[in-house]
Formats: C-alpha cells, sequence, structure tokens
C-alpha cells in the first residue's frame, strides 16, 4: 500500500530489540535538538512554507511552487496560501520521469504557477546544489498534528510545523530518496511536498521534498492482525509514521530547470529570473 500525503506503507520488518533501541537513540537526539531549535531560528522560516490546501509547498522562485508529484495524482490543487493572502494557482507541470514502482514513487515532484506573486515576506528558497554540505536539516509542513500513538486526533489542519530532524539512513547515498527520522511534531497527512531545508552557512536551501511516511512496528501488526482476523482495516490515512521519505532536488535539478523554463515561457509577465542563486538567496 503507497503513502499519499502520509498513507501507510509496509517496510522490511527487523528484530523488536533492535528497532526498538534504534527509535530510543534517534528519539533522545531528536530531543535534545529539538531544544536547541531556538524559537527564533523556528520565526525565521515562518513564512517558507506554502499551504497548499491538502498539501505543502515551497516557493522557488516568482509565481512558482515546487511541490509533490503525488499530491496533484487525484486532483490540483486550486489555491496556495503564503504571508497572509490566497492566490489562485494558474498552471502546473509534474516530473516526467514521476511514476509507479512497486508502491512507491520516483521523482515525487511538481511544480505549480501562481495567478499572482506571493507577498515579499515568503521567501524564494535556493534549492541545494550536488556535493553540498549542511549543517542540519529542518523539516516544514502544513499536515495534521498527532498523538503520541502516531494517530491523528481532531482535524487540526493548516497549522506550520517546524522541527530539525536527522537521518535515519546514517550514510545515505547520492540517488533515490532521503530518509529521515520522525520530528517530534511527527510527519502527517498534508505534510507532503514540503520542504526539508538544509542551513549552509547561514541560509537555508531546499535539499528534499516530503515523499513518504513510514509506520512504526507497532502499526505494521496493528494493518496485520485485522487482516489476519478479517476485520475491518484502520484508516491508515489519519496515521503518522515512524519516520520520513524526502525526495532529492538534486536528483530531479533539469526538470525543475526546465520546469521553470517552461512555465516562464507560457506566461512571460512573470519578471525575475529563474532559479538564480542571487534571486534564491534567503531574505534576511
Amino acid at each position: 500500500m503507497t503513502d499519499r500525503c502520509g498513507t501507510f506503507a509496509l517496510t522490511k520488518f527487523a528484530p523488536m530489540g533492535v528497532e526498538s533501541s534504534m527509535r530510543w537513540i534517534v528519539g533522545v537526539i531528536l530531543t535534545l535538538m529539538t531544544l536547541q531549535m531556538s524559537s527564533t531560528r523556528a520565526k525565521e522560516l515562518e513564512h517558507t512554507a506554502i499551504f497548499l490546501e491538502f498539501c505543502t509547498g515551497t516557493r522557488i522562485a516568482d509565481k512558482i511552487v515546487l511541490t509533490a508529484y503525488h499530491c496533484l495524482e487525484n486532483r490540483i490543487p486550486k489555491w496556495a496560501s503564503g504571508g497572509g493572502v490566497k492566490i489562485k494557482i494558474a498552471d502546473h507541470l509534474v516530473s516526467p520521469l514521476a511514476r509507479e514502482m512497486r508502491f512507491d514513487v520516483t521523482h515525487d515532484v511538481a511544480l505549480l504557477y501562481l495567478e499572482k506573486s506571493l507577498p515579499p515576506e515568503v521567501p524564494i528558497v535556493p534549492l541545494a546544489s550536488r556535493g553540498q554540505k549542511f549543517e542540519r536539516y529542518v523539516r516544514l509542513g502544513y499536515g495534521f498534528h498527532a498523538g503520541q500513538d502516531g494517530w491523528i486526533h481532531g482535524d487540526d489542519f493548516g497549522i506550520l510545523k517546524v522541527d530539525e530532524v536527522v537521518f535515519w539512513d546514517t550514510n545515505p547515498g547520492e540517488k533515490g530518496k532521503l530518509k529521515f527520522a520522525q520530528p517530534a511534531k511527527r510527519t502527517c497527512p498534508g505534510d507532503s511536498g514540503g520542504p526539508t531545508l538544509g542551513l549552509n552557512n547561514g541560509d537555508w536551501y531546499v535539499v528534499g521534498v516530503t515523499s513518504r511516511v513510514m509506520p512504526d512496528m507497532r502499526h505494521r501488526f496493528s494493518w496485520i492482525v485485522p487482516l489476519i482476523q478479517g476485520k475491518e482495516l484502520p484508516d491508515y490515512a489519519r496515521y503518522c509514521g515512524e519516520y520520513y521519505t524526502s525526495e532529492r532536488v538534486t536528483e530531479n535539478l533539469e526538470f525543475l530547470v526546465k520546469g521553470v523554463q517552461t512555465l516562464i515561457i507560457r506566461h512571460p509577465q512573470v519578471e525575475s529570473s529563474p532559479l538564480s542563486k542571487a534571486s534564491f538567496r534567503r531574505r534576511k
């Protein structure tokens, strides 16, 4: 079963002792890092994420928002909200490489074109370059909030979550998705398409696009037991998982550059230069 903005997905089983120990260690690390995440730093990122009606996105050029391909599979968001305004979405492009592979989506990225520009306080965030190193990573999302048990309680939606994250994969390769341990506020349905940001020399860059949420051992069994017993399965669209994957922007730079250029050609009233480092430099 695939994750769509946080839907349940299966992973390989690990011995309970090993997995429990890993979760405990990662939990301690995340707690310490969350304490270090000052209110000033969270305030700095307040306007970076874009609320897209049922997903999240990031502004990477004037009138252009980066989000996840799977957010556009069923229907295109009608509007994007950022800086206190709501703007109609006029056009979109999805990566031609985006496709289903064994319940997963590769190249899970897409671009949205806005009818008008977002307010200037919503930053245009630069994309990470190949080989770039980062001091820390932060996940942003406008999705649901979960309780300690991982399940969504209530319908709080559209409230920004800013959380520092650490790699679940200790040695992530250059290809494929980045895999991060769950932040304190959890990654939930609605966070999909939002950015994982990397901090380098005082500037933030888009490193990844939230793609998929994976369950922990407890919730894998909560899927298997009802299935064996022939009972109705829980609503996994309301579950926030153990870790999440972020589609690498560096694996999609060709599409992102050409996609922005294509949208500008379609809509020549766009004034700013696409994907230039100067225009992408985060406003202080």
